[in-house]
């Protein structure tokens, strides 16, 4: 949902996006943010049992440890770190609910007044008539997000768009509204002014370090090596970057973006469990999955 309906379908990364040689700068920035992201939630006990499952049936002659996987970037998405997807629902009124508020910071919205609605009288919710079950980098088209161990994207009935031109390939139809000071007011009520989609138990620490991600000039050699990577950066044009990075554009590389020791992280939440979570979540426990020592 949009609550202008002149937006176009824009992943937050690439709004206000940058061409040339300063456009690489801003990408490999905005990338260091994600995987600053990404190695931040790698310190944390929900990553060690997610990614350190087994699955051990001896009747079956079957045994193997590969974890779950991790969608690092969805995440990032939904704790509003601008990535190159698109949110999508299967949800209408959480579509609406996007469509038909105002965000002012940090997961909260407020109703839209009659101010502004005379600015932007009209709002559009976008339909895709693509889907696709299974999570691949290669399809152009809609893509779901597998079960993660924070809960924010199943909240929002999310799904992503990972590919493709996003006007064509998704067979988009849209769906043109105008504003009503009433409805709204309604929308955001049955949202909690977004607490029911962005409010998680246990991750309240991680909204509070994002802010700091967002705003940082500072990242982790990681992260930096991680993104020059993503970008197909080589390893001579990287030393180079990082170069003009840190004389011309104020940015140090070396240290985390985020404040908490990554020790600290690690002992959060100490008594979450994975098995617990699976029933919570209601995808179940399968006898054969086994926890690893962690």
């Amino acid at each position: 949902g949009h609550r202008n309906a002149d937006w176009k379908l824009t992943p937050s990364i690439r709004r206000g996006a940058v061409v040339g040689e300063e456009g690489i700068y801003v990408d490999l920035v905005r990338e260091m943010r994600i995987q600053e992201f990404g190695r931040m939630l790698e310190s944390t006990n929900r990553y060690r049992q997610w990614t350190s499952v087994h699955y051990d049936c001896p009747d079956k002659g079957v045994t193997w440890a590969t974890g779950l996987y991790l969608d690092i970037r969805s995440l990032a998405q939904h704790f509003l770190i601008p990535t190159e997807r698109l949110d999508f629902t299967n949800d209408v009124e959480v579509a609406l609910f996007f469509a038909c508020t105002k965000h002012v910071g940090s997961g909260r919205y407020r109703p839209l007044n009659e101010d502004d609605i005379r600015e932007t009288p009209y709002g559009a919710i976008f339909q895709s008539l693509l889907f696709n079950c299974s999570h691949s980098e290669d399809f152009k088209g809609l893509s779901m997000i597998p079960v993660q161990p924070y809960v924010r994207p199943a909240m929002q009935s999310g799904f992503a768009y990972i590919g493709g031109e996003y006007d064509t390939d998704l067979g988009i139809v849209r769906h043109v509204f105008k504003h009503d000071v009433v409805f709204s007011r309604y929308i955001c009520e049955k949202f909690g002014n977004g607490d029911a989609l962005f409010k998680e138990e246990g991750a309240e620490w991680i909204e509070k370090q994002v802010d700091r991600i967002l705003e940082s000039r500072t990242f982790s050699k990681t992260a930096f090596v991680r993104a020059c990577g993503h970008l197909g950066i080589s390893r001579k044009e990287s030393k180079r970057i990082q170069k003009e990075l840190e004389s011309h554009g104020n940015y140090r590389i070396g240290r985390n973006a985020y404040a908490l020791s990554d020790s600290y992280i690690s002992g959060l939440e100490p008594g979450w469990r994975l098995e617990d979570y699976m029933d919570e979540v209601g995808i179940g426990r399968h006898p054969n999955i086994l926890r690893t020592a962690y």
